[in-house]
């Protein structure tokens, strides 16, 4: 069950990151341009 968890938080962390990383690269875009 702890694993679980674990693999749960991985998931939720790495999904957090990839929605930060496109929006903070659509503000350097509309920045840029």
């Amino acid at each position: 069950k702890e694993k679980l968890k674990e693999m749960d938080l991985w998931v939720f962390l790495v999904s957090y990151l990839k929605i930060l990383l496109q929006t903070l690269f659509l503000w350097y875009n509309l920045y840029v341009k």
